[in-house]
């Protein structure tokens, strides 16, 4: 490299000497007042990516120069040939050089004249700075924006910002200080932010009259006490368009606790408050009808428990031949199949009213201690001359097991015997004669004791045990029905357990039997302590 040339045009011009402008980062060039380079360094090759030849080429040592927009530029007309003509710096011309191998650099030119001790045009020097980052950066840039612009619009969603720097600004002159929109919220108050400057005054105008002096209020609140606020109002745009606006807003303050800015976001809420009303309305309709249904069906049990009543106290009284004999034997079979259906459709009637009861929450339970094996033994004897089925002629061994002395219970009996009835009755009428049936009191566990029904019945399928405990539920499918009932007796059972604190557990094999287990809070058990023998005295 010809370093005279440097040594030539800088005498008396003050340019660093050649070492410094090899160190530097940055590419440096240099060229005579035709524009011919006269030196360059090693940062400038490796810019250019090649090498120009000294005294030879000229202006620029990039292979090709183009503009920002793609353009090329004849190399005459590059900044450093500009300089060179016109006699003066140019600054802030973005420009983009080719390498050879086709690399292209995006780069600023600060080409400067160098001028001889009488002022007259030498050369000039040019630093090009590689901008090839802050383009990057740029274009990442607004690829971001670009992606939050559209996460905004998907979302419904914008930011918005109140400037209070302005001593002037306090609140009571809320209404007259500068708003400032992102693109978002501009989408969502169908303005654009082109040209528009939204003034708070502008934005409140744009509130729904009702909710207007609640959302000043608020923003002052906001102002005063510095904190993070949720505030939620109608707008309506200038195209007609109402929506419902959900705004969360803080502070911004200084040093000194001094609130400087409101700033938040803005999202448009108005589908969700629709869908929330909707679902509100559906679910009050749906309580309505269960309430009417709750009605319906309590209103009709009264109604069918009348007649029942007397059909079958007349049918009992032909039975027993109270008014003298029938005549014949059939009728007194007739009067027993009338009794029989009567108190059948009365347990029917009476599931219904106590379903009604318990989906209307009124069930209320009055409690009492009970001898807990007499209230086993009731529910054993009822259930087994309730139940019905191809399995309930046959006899059964039924087993009770209960701890000496055994606890007496605190619960309401008549609804406890109807869950024991219930349990054990289902166990009876699934389990083929000569099964066997345990009812059994287990030890206490997690505060709980555990009350359980064993049978070596027909079993459970696992599939259809989650819905046992629903109404109307049956084992069986209805085209293929071998055993009766209505479905609500599991129903009633859970829940008169529930209401009790308790909890109810199905385990089931196939072919192998059922076990069903209420487990009641312990402490409705109360232990009943042996009385001590005391030696007798003569």
């Amino acid at each position: 490299m010809d370093t005279q040339a440097i040594d030539c045009l800088g005498l008396g011009q003050g340019i660093a000497d050649h070492a410094l402008l090899q160190a530097m980062p940055v590419a440096v060039y240099t060229t005579d007042e035709a524009g011919i380079i006269t030196f360059y360094n090693e940062a400038a090759a490796r810019l250019w990516g090649r090498r120009p030849v000294l005294g030879e080429d000229r202006w620029c040592g990039s292979w090709q120069l183009y503009r920002p927009d793609g353009t090329p530029v004849p190399l005459d007309e590059c900044p450093m040939a500009v300089t060179l003509k016109e006699n003066r710096p140019v600054r802030g011309a973005e420009a983009v050089l080719e390498r050879p191998d086709g690399t292209l650099i995006p780069v600023i030119p600060y080409p400067t004249p160098l001028l001889d001790a009488e002022g007259r045009l030498i050369g000039a020097i040019n630093v090009l700075v590689d901008i090839t980052e802050r383009k990057q950066a740029e274009r990442a840039l607004r690829q971001r924006e670009q992606e939050l612009h559209e996460a905004q619009r998907i979302a419904r969603m914008g930011r918005w910002r109140l400037d209070l720097g302005n001593p002037a600004a306090d609140s009571s002159r809320l209404a007259a200080i500068g708003l400032e929109w992102s693109a978002g919220t501009h989408l969502l108050m169908g303005t654009s932010d082109a040209g528009y400057a939204p003034r708070l005054k502008d934005f409140l105008r744009r509130v729904h009259p009702e909710d207007r002096r609640p959302l000043i209020h608020a923003f002052r609140d906001c102002l005063h006490s510095g904190k993070t606020s949720q505030w939620e109002f109608r707008v309506r745009n200038d195209d007609g368009r109402d929506w419902v606006a959900w705004i969360e807003g803080g502070c911004e303050t200084s040093g000194s606790g001094k609130v400087l800015a409101l700033f938040g976001i803005c999202k448009d809420v108005t589908e969700q408050r629709r869908m929330q009303a909707t679902l509100r309305e559906a679910c009050e309709a749906a309580q309505a009808a269960d309430r009417a249904k709750s009605a319906f069906l309590a209103c009709m049990s009264h109604e069918l428990r009348t007649p029942l009543n007397a059909i079958i106290g007349f049918s009992d009284l032909l039975q027993e031949e109270l008014f003298g004999p029938l005549g014949s034997d059939q009728y007194l079979e007739y009067a027993a199949d009338i009794s029989r259906s009567g108190h059948h459709l009365l347990e029917l009637v009476n599931d219904l009213l106590d379903m009604a009861r318990i989906e209307a929450g009124v069930v209320a339970l009055h409690e009492e201690a009970i001898d807990l094996p007499m209230l086993i033994r009731e529910a054993v004897n009822l259930a087994s001359g309730l139940a019905s089925g191809p399995a309930a002629p046959g006899n059964h061994k039924i087993d009770i097991r209960l701890r000496e002395p055994a606890p007496l219970l605190i619960a309401d009996r008549r609804r406890l015997r109807q869950v024991l009835i219930n349990l054990v009755g289902n166990a009876v009428k699934f389990t083929p004669g000569g099964g066997r049936i345990e009812i059994a009191l287990g030890e206490e566990e997690e505060g709980r004791v555990p009350i359980t029904v064993t049978d070596t019945g027909i079993g459970i399928a696992p599939d259809k045990i989650s819905g046992l405990c629903q109404p109307f539920s049956q084992i069986e499918d209805v085209a293929s029905r071998r055993f009766d009932g209505s479905g609500m007796g599991l129903f009633i059972t859970k829940a008169l357990v529930e209401r009790h604190g308790g909890a109810l557990r199905i385990a089931s094999w196939p072919g192998r039997g059922t076990t069903v287990t209420i487990s009641l809070p312990s402490d409705r058990f109360v232990p009943v302590f042996a009385p001590k023998a005391f030696p007798a005295h003569a």
